[in-house]
């Protein structure tokens, strides 16, 4: 249930200055995540079986490893730059069950029992969540001095306190079992599906050359590697996926106006005309709101508010 609060605990309206200085302070927390090196040893994987299978150059091999980890800190960057668009107001308020953060377009509640804790610097503030589990870092404008008093307060001790359920008018409610968590992890992994082919294509051209060739072991060696290393990168989009909807745990959402959706971390809302569908299955929608893509229950949100094409979505939008 939402707090209904009148007076935020903070405004603020972001300028160039500020958010140079918070996208300073971001690349050097996002050096130091060990998501970010599990990627890398991913690229170096995927690179060295590329390099064995393709017999590149040392020096190929090594741009392709530096260009993979540029493109992963250029989408982690866009992806932050858009979340602190210049000129953008945003409003925060502290509430008896939980934090509650509204910008251009966009609304999220934490609840305070999922702050595992939180480091308050001059620039940004590090908070770390349980269920799921995320390291998160926010300008530290965006945190009120209620905000920052109730961290302060409440995160070292493990305080967890019980939330009322109520769901909105018009929301539908869903209970994830683990068949429904299997499929919107399967339709989080669909971004790669083309590469995810080409892979597969690439494993058994290279099994049929060996065997051609009366020596399959080092072509089956690097087929499994180009296959693993797939493998991993789509577990390790999929994992947040599995921390949003932990099986048992009672998911609500809509779509009107807003993508509203509620879970045990809280609410998430995301104005229509920031959203496109670029993928529908038996059991989730996927968005994509600017650099992210959003992976929702289908269940939530009804077929009359998914059921117009991507055009007419953003035609009923914009007029």
């Amino acid at each position: 249930m939402t707090d209904t609060i009148d007076a935020p605990d903070a405004t603020w309206t972001v300028t160039s200055e500020e958010r140079r200085e918070f996208m300073r302070a971001y690349r050097r927390w996002w050096v130091r995540q060990p998501s970010i090196w599990v990627a890398l040893c991913v690229a170096v994987g995927i690179v060295t079986a590329a390099a064995m299978v393709l017999d590149w150059h040392p020096v190929l091999a090594i741009v392709a490893l530096l260009v993979s980890v540029v493109v992963l800190a250029w989408i982690s960057v866009r992806q932050v730059r858009q979340v602190y668009p210049v000129g953008a107001t945003f409003r925060s308020w502290a509430g008896a069950t939980a934090y509650r953060l509204d910008g251009p377009g966009v609304g999220m509640e934490i609840r305070w029992d999922r702050i595992a804790g939180a480091d308050v610097g001059p620039v940004a503030v590090h908070l770390r969540t349980r269920r799921p589990k995320q390291n998160l870092l926010m300008a530290r404008q965006v945190l009120g001095e209620q905000t920052r008093a109730r961290l302060d307060r409440g995160v070292d001790d493990g305080v967890s306190e019980p939330v009322a359920r109520e769901d909105a008018p018009g929301e539908r409610s869903v209970v994830i079992d683990r068949n429904l968590q299997i499929a919107l992890c399967v339709a989080t992994a669909r971004r790669f599906g083309v590469a995810g082919w080409i892979v597969v294509v690439a494993a058994v051209l290279l099994v049929l050359l060996g065997v051609a060739d009366a020596d399959p072991w080092p072509a089956l060696r690097t087929a499994g590697g180009l296959v693993l290393a797939m493998g991993a990168v789509a577990f390790a989009t999929a994992v947040p996926t599995i921390g949003a909807y932990p099986i048992g745990s009672t998911i609500s959402g809509s779509l009107g106006e807003y993508l509203v959706v509620r879970g045990p971390w809280g609410r998430t809302s995301i104005h229509r005309s920031k959203l496109k569908i670029v993928a529908r299955t038996k059991h989730a929608i996927v968005f994509r709101s600017g650099a992210a893509r959003v992976v929702v229950p289908r269940a939530i949100l009804g077929e009359e508010s998914v059921s117009p094409g991507v055009r007419d979505m953003r035609k009923s939008t914009h007029g």
